[in-house]
């Protein structure tokens, strides 16, 4: 009989070796080199088909998986530009000064995502003296002048809370002196942004039922 000179051959789905010298082996000596599905009694045709119909089930679910990861993005994409939308805050009124009227700061927010997944919280800040009744506008210029100046020589924090009245962020705020159209002074600006990822962002602003609130801490130099 001529020899065969491959490693292993199949007979009624079944797996049978030859040596590499092309000698026969018996069934039982074969039966050592099948693999382990095989030597428990599944047919080459049966393990074919199964690895096949995992193939086929892999490329079915591939699509499917690439759509869930573009939903995902799509979602993160959408819940960014919802945090991008400018917050307006409302303004407070601190009596910084015994002598003067209040102080009215008004705060706006957004957020912006940024690199290796940090965030950045913008904000401004916006700072006028509270209009004094009786006088007219020339002496409410220079009020609002020599309150401005001493607001700025002052250092002065803006304070995150969240719902709950805990502090999320102080951090100190620097201003620029703004001035009208006849170049006198008459408000600040504090237009700035500082490191705060997503999940604390919106801890700050909070939801239907309730959200976060700001205040301002000052310690004044004169």
């Amino acid at each position: 009989m001529e020899k065969i000179n491959t490693d292993c051959c199949l007979t009624d789905t079944r797996w049978y070796g030859a040596t590499k010298q092309g000698e026969y082996m018996t069934q039982a000596e074969a039966g050592e080199r099948e693999p382990a599905s095989i030597r428990k009694g599944v047919s080459v045709s049966t393990y074919c088909r199964t690895m096949i119909l995992g193939c086929v089930i892999g490329l079915l679910l591939n699509p499917f998986s690439q759509a869930q990861r573009k939903k995902g993005a799509s979602g993160q994409e959408s819940s960014n530009a919802a945090l991008a939308k400018p917050i307006y805050w409302g303004v407070n009124a601190v009596p910084m000064f015994s002598d003067s009227g209040k102080v009215l700061f008004s705060l706006s927010t957004s957020w912006i995502p940024g690199e290796n997944h940090k965030g950045v919280l913008r904000y401004k800040l916006l700072v006028v003296e509270e209009k004094k009744k009786g006088v007219d506008e020339a002496e409410q210029a220079l009020s609002d002048a020599k309150t401005m100046m001493r607001v700025s020589n002052c250092h002065v924090f803006l304070r995150l809370l969240d719902s709950d009245g805990f502090v999320l962020r102080k951090f100190a705020v620097k201003f620029t002196l703004q001035v009208d159209d006849q170049s006198k002074l008459r408000s600040l600006e504090s237009n700035d942004s500082i490191q705060m990822d997503a999940q604390e962002y919106r801890t700050l602003i909070g939801d239907s039922a309730a959200s976060g609130t700001w205040d301002i801490e000052w310690i004044s130099t004169l």
